[in-house]
């Protein structure tokens, strides 16, 4: 299905554009056409969405009265586009799975109904749009190194070895090492979401880090994402991981006083620019970011935000300070970490010395 967002490319108008005349094609609308044509299905909508806005941003729906200058769903599905049908020659549509319908039928409500479709809209958003810009970046630089890796059993080794490291002769050193026994012990189910309850002083950070890189080697995860609420405490968790492990795994910050082109990176700091395209889809092993990044990437609907979502997929995902979470926007926060696990394989961990009851939120 989503191989017909290149279709407005296939026009004369469009070739001659990209071979370099100077003339106005809108080549997005070609593709949600099409889709509307086809038998309808629950997830036609999803589609013409992705399509119709993978260049603008998801657009609104509007009505069916809205006219053809407007910049709604509807509005767009009447404009009248270029020759574009050659594109059937190449390119074979298939009916997918209905994966997607049997996710939208066990929809409680109404509500219910319409939240998840929009965050799968989004999530396919994602996947479209995160491709196009890779597909468009390598066309224009071919060589172009976006590569972050990261080895999760050798880091696991080093935070263990770093903990073990601790005297453990007082009362409260001995405390601090039972607390972290119990977490490690809690996590041994096949939960979605586990909290981490520790005081102030306990060892969370580094207990927490440690319980998320065991659970990505068993579970086979593809990333970690450390999610604070203070650029201060990101600035402080990244430098600690950096020292125990930054070597064999890369700690990617994600947040707005970080300089990507600081002097004091050493030789085994990612090169600058690698850094900055980690960023743009948090396609590497280990990224500590803030909260506003992180539900901007699910809650959003510009390219440039969402693009990041479809990697949330799959991941452990940590919270810490959760308590910090937003009040007025608690349930939509609350909810989204829901999809995630639900929906898309992710694992969360919920983390405070102060642990909130957010049952009334589900």
């Amino acid at each position: 299905y989503t191989t017909l967002f290149r279709s407005g490319k296939y026009s004369n108008a469009f070739q001659e554009r990209i071979r370099g005349k100077n003339i106005k094609v809108e080549h997005a609308l070609s593709g949600a056409q099409e889709i509307a044509k086809l038998p309808m299905q629950m997830w036609n909508f999803m589609l013409e969405y992705c399509i119709a806005g993978h260049h603008s941003g998801l657009p609104d729906g509007g009505t069916k009265a809205d006219s053809a200058d407007m910049a709604t769903l509807h509005g767009i599905l009447k404009r009248r586009a270029e020759d574009y049908f050659s594109y059937k020659n190449e390119v074979h549509t298939e009916i997918p799975d209905n994966h997607i319908e049997k996710i939208l039928k066990k929809c409680r409500n109404c509500e219910e109904l319409i939240e998840v479709y929009a965050f799968l809209t989004r999530y396919i958003y994602s996947c479209l749009t995160d491709a196009d810009f890779i597909d468009t970046e390598h066309f224009v630089c071919p060589y172009t190194d976006r590569m972050v890796t990261g080895d999760f059993r050798k880091a696991y080794e080093r935070v263990c070895a770093f903990i073990d490291g601790f005297k453990a002769e007082t009362i409260l050193q001995k405390s601090r090492g039972d607390i972290q026994k119990q977490v490690y012990k809690s996590m041994d189910d096949d939960s979605d979401i586990y909290t981490i309850n520790m005081p102030t002083g306990s060892g969370k950070t580094l207990c927490s880090i440690r319980a998320a890189l065991e659970m990505a080697i068993e579970k086979d995860k593809k990333r970690i994402i450390y999610v604070i609420p203070y650029v201060s405490i990101i600035e402080q968790t990244a430098e600690i991981f950096n020292d125990i492990f930054g070597d064999v795994l890369p700690v990617i910050q994600h947040q707005s006083n970080f300089d990507f082109d600081r002097e004091d990176q050493d030789e085994n700091a990612l090169a600058s620019d690698k850094i900055k395209k980690a960023c743009e889809n948090w396609d590497a092993p280990l990224i500590v970011t803030t909260n506003i990044q992180f539900f901007e990437s699910l809650y959003n609907y510009r390219s440039s935000r969402l693009r990041k979502l479809h990697n949330l997929s799959n991941s452990i995902v940590i919270f810490d300070e959760v308590h910090m979470l937003p009040s007025e926007y608690i349930q939509p926060c609350i909810k989204a970490i829901g999809y995630i696990t639900k929906f898309i394989g992710s694992k969360a961990l919920l983390m405070s010395a102060t642990m909130p009851d957010y049952s009334k939120f589900i």
